[in-house]
């Protein structure tokens, strides 16, 4: 399945993703993480691209917030798997010094 294809599915169904947006974009990345993969874990598959990104997103909201240590701890134990995957080796320096 698709990214395009899992968000739409995930829209739709989410009462048309409001209460995932309103999550993230109060900076709870995590509970919209915890949502999707309890609702629908096919679509948030372990190493997939959603998966990196909503894994990106909460690694910045840790840094915006000023909690360093949860950050690189964060950073070190979910974003490192990523790190030898040629196709996530650009974006994860892009999230990791923004």
């Amino acid at each position: 399945m698709n990214e395009r294809l899992i968000w739409l599915t995930l829209r739709n169904a989410i009462g048309g993703g409001a209460g995932i947006r309103a999550l993230v974009m109060q900076g709870d990345v995590m509970a919209a993480s915890d949502i999707l993969r309890a609702a629908y874990p096919e679509c948030v598959v372990a190493g997939s691209d959603l998966d990196f990104q909503l894994k990106c997103n909460q690694f910045i909201e840790l840094v915006q917030k000023g909690r360093m240590e949860d950050a690189i701890g964060f950073g070190q134990e979910h974003l490192t798997v990523f790190q030898d995957n040629p196709t996530y080796r650009s974006k994860l320096e892009v999230c990791t010094t923004t």
